[in-house]
């Protein structure tokens, strides 16, 4: 028995060992580690050496096991390129201005490592960088006053003023353009409430369509296709259409880029369009070895034309750089669109998150780099940053102006502000412990820090934030909903000024009338979560903000959070609405409309979109008939709001209805799209009453 144990022994030591030198193992579990520890353990009993030569073999089955799943976490953790042409490997500072050589030479040696390492699925590679979606009825006139040219028109809610973003519905004072979920775009004209004219997709593709209107031009923006192993892309279409017929969109110009669309910004007549392309490494063809050019470089087309890849010297390649993924970025002037081209350029690295002013376009994005090292056996320690790109946008060509990062990771677009030359940068991250450290850093001109305030809300993470003039607001959430309040005059040295905690928390902020209005999750001092609930906060003093009013809305979520566009701000009128889930007896989307009168929060009205209702108890719910329902389709939940004058107009898939902002019976509807006609797609299946 002593002999067959050893044999075992030996023949298990030899099988480790060159699994060894393949992959990193803890020294207890090492080859040599493993046998001394069996060798150790064994007990001079007889019925005790044959428990040890069973437990030999179970340690080499436990072993092969954390063999097997150490070797699938290095076969899917992204690999380090080594391999990268030295000018870029050692590189200090962006390569701009690159030749095709520069390009392919990248291209090459990332498809060698991809090889090497057998990495072949998109899905981890987007884990790290990210990128990773006629028939009108007639109805009872409006009131005139709703289309009045002078009345109080909704606009997109932005975080900029001045600087537009893209949204799923427009208006122009008289007539909505509203991409329903299909990607069809439908032109209503609210005077009578009629549908006069349509936009079909670009591409039976096509999805995450969005619009912008700006005097007599409809922007209409759209991805299709998808990124395969056969190498096929997906594009970004814009087209621009001259909408003063109404009925009879007239196509001025198409311009497509590779990759998805990932945002866009409008600032006077520049267009801003940031697409995210993956190039297929994984199943790139090479002769010789050798990448070819055009295989590896964003291409755009105009008009239908063909496609143009981009010149080398419109790209940049950043530092150290192992992304196979570009972040391409495309101007138009609306003004001359017939007959101007656009702009294209493009950086390796894709883009998560941007911030846009009328003079400066910011771009973040997560950077692994240092968490994913090949050398980190501790994962607790966040090594995490964001990396910030500075644009010029204005100019006849794009270009990357400046480059920065920060510790940590942002929350969206409201965790950057830029002030007086500075960008301020809300972050969350964590220390050594594993316990979340919420800073905000203050960048200089050249994206340099100049200062930052640590240890904001220790083990609690940033849930909203907003920047109004010398001061930064930030909601931060474990159990309480602590409010801070930062005092930047100066901006070396930020100091937190105030504290404000309350239960519940807030996911975003937003200024209205002198007042800053809150909207998150109602809770309690355990930090359990029930209901929406808005916060009216009084900060006429900043140092010393006071919690008002709140107003809970039971089964219910706020979506602000997650998209400000939900939210529709009607200021002028002393109004406000939002789009918010409604738990009551269907999972939908309703539109509440609210007002604030001597510091009180005023529920006016709640609005579904959904044809047949039961009556609630409480506040009443609006809807286009009061008849009672046992089925609910989804597509009938409202997915955006807008106004004209006193008129509100709730839009979803299904339809666009019309109503009195304060509440009140529908004064008309337009039917878009029939979701419960058989043989339609599945999202036509119903919600059940529940």
């Amino acid at each position: 028995m002593k002999k067959k144990q050893n044999d075992e022994l030996l023949r298990l030591k030899e099988a480790l060992e060159p699994l060894a030198e393949q992959i990193e193992t803890p020294e207890t579990l090492s080859a040599q580690g493993v046998t001394e520890l069996l060798e150790e353990k064994q007990p001079k009993q007889k019925k005790g050496k044959v428990v040890a030569f069973h437990t030999v073999r179970a340690l080499a089955a436990v072993l092969a096991v954390v063999i097997g799943v150490t070797g699938a976490m290095k076969l899917y953790d992204r690999p380090r390129v080594r391999s990268i042409p030295k000018a870029i490997a050692s590189a200090e500072s962006p390569l701009s201005g690159t030749t095709q050589k520069d390009i392919t030479d990248y291209f090459t040696a990332l498809k060698a490592d991809y090889d090497k390492n057998s990495v072949g699925s998109s899905f981890f590679r987007y884990g790290k960088y990210g990128a990773v979606e006629d028939k009108a009825t007639g109805v009872a006139e409006i009131a005139a006053e709703a289309t009045n040219e002078s009345a109080a028109v909704g606009e997109t809610n932005t975080q900029v003023e001045n600087v537009d973003e893209q949204d799923k519905i427009e208006n122009d004072g008289r007539y909505l353009y509203y991409v329903t979920n299909d990607d069809r775009v439908h032109i209503v004209d609210t005077q009578n409430m009629q549908q006069i004219g349509s936009i079909e997709p670009f591409s039976e593709q096509a999805f995450n369509g969005a619009l912008y209107y700006k005097e007599n031009r409809l922007v209409v923006l759209e991805t299709y296709g998808f990124n395969d192993r056969d190498g096929r892309k997906a594009r970004t279409a814009v087209r621009v259409f001259d909408v003063t017929d109404r009925a009879a969109p007239r196509l001025l110009k198409t311009v497509e880029q590779d990759g998805r669309l990932f945002n866009s910004r409008l600032v006077g007549d520049r267009l801003v369009v940031l697409s995210n392309d993956c190039v297929p490494v994984y199943g790139l063809e090479t002769k010789g070895g050798y990448a070819d050019y055009n295989d590896v470089v964003p291409c755009t087309t105009v008009d239908g034309g063909e496609e143009q890849p981009l010149d080398a010297a419109c790209i940049t390649i950043m530092p150290g750089s192992d992304s196979d993924t570009y972040l391409v970025i495309t101007t138009l002037d609306l003004d001359t669109i017939a007959g101007g081209g656009p702009n294209t350029f493009a950086i390796l690295g894709a883009g998560e998150t941007v911030y846009c002013t009328e003079k400066q376009l910011f771009v973040a994005a997560v950077d692994y780099t240092d968490y994913y090292a090949s050398d980190r056996r501790d994962r607790i320690v966040d090594e995490t940053k964001t990396n910030i790109y500075e644009f010029s946008f204005l100019g006849a060509t794009v270009a990357l102006e400046h480059t920065g990062a920060v510790a940590g990771t942002l929350n969206n677009s409201f965790s950057l502000d830029s002030a007086d030359g500075t960008l301020r940068v809300a972050t969350t991250g964590w220390d050594k412990n594993g316990t979340t450290v919420n800073r905000i850093t203050v960048l200089d001109e050249n994206l340099k820090e100049i200062g930052r305030i640590d240890g904001i809300a220790p083990r609690e993470t940033i849930r909203a934030v907003r920047y109004i003039g010398q001061y930064g607001y930030v909601v931060t959430f474990e159990q309480t909903d602590p409010l801070f309040v930062i005092d930047f005059a100066d901006k070396t040295r930020p100091k937190i000024v105030a504290e404000l905690k309350l239960p519940g928390f807030s996911g975003y902020l937003h200024p209205f009338n002198g007042y800053l209005l809150g909207v998150g999750s109602n809770g309690d001092e355990f930090g359990m979560t029930d209901g929406m609930k808005l916060s009216l906060f009084d900060i006429s003093d900043p140092t010393a903000p006071r919690e008002i009013d709140k107003l809970v809305i039971p089964r219910a979520t706020a979506l602000v959070g997650s998209d400000h566009h939900f939210f529709t701000d009607n200021s002028s009128h002393n109004r406000f609405g939002l789009v918010y889930e409604s738990h009551e007896e269907f999972y939908e989307r309703r539109f509440g409309t609210l007002t604030v009168e001597n510091g009180k929060l005023k529920l006016l009205a709640s609005f579904t979109n959904r044809k047949s209702i039961e009556e609630e108890t409480g506040n009443r719910v609006y809807g286009p008939d009061g008849s009672s329902v046992t089925a609910y389709y989804p597509e009938e939940g409202i997915d955006r709001g807008t106004f004209i004058g006193s008129t509100l107009y709730t839009a979803s898939h299904e339809r666009i209805c019309a109503w009195p902002f304060d509440g009140g019976d529908c004064l008309g509807t337009v039917e878009l799209n029939d979701v419960t006609k058989e043989g339609e797609t599945a999202w036509n299946e119903p919600y059940l009453s529940r």
